[in-house]
């Protein structure tokens, strides 16, 4: 959500760029490659956090604690970074 706000456009349209649906559109909004990049290293840094806690509902809590999401929308965050990583703790 951070990244879409930052770069005026939808979590959604992040979302489908995660998970390799389409590719953002470069004529229509600017983002330098080293935003790019450390966007992509939070992305790596978060998803390796998650896969230290026992559970997906121990995980789910921590984010709603640190993000202040609802537990829904922390819950598909974390699956999409499990799926993104190929995790298996789902």
């Amino acid at each position: 959500m951070e990244l879409a706000g930052k770069l005026g456009v939808t979590d959604r349209s992040v979302s489908n760029w995660e998970n390799g649906i389409c590719l953002p559109d470069a004529s229509s909004k600017e983002i330098s490659f080293d935003d790019f990049h450390n966007s992509l290293k939070r992305i790596s840094e978060i998803a390796v956090l998650l896969q230290r806690f026992d559970s997906k509902q121990d995980a789910v809590s921590y984010l709603v604690k640190g993000s202040g999401l609802s537990i829904e929308e922390c819950g598909t965050a974390y699956d999409y970074y499990m799926k993104m990583f190929d995790n298996k703790l789902l």
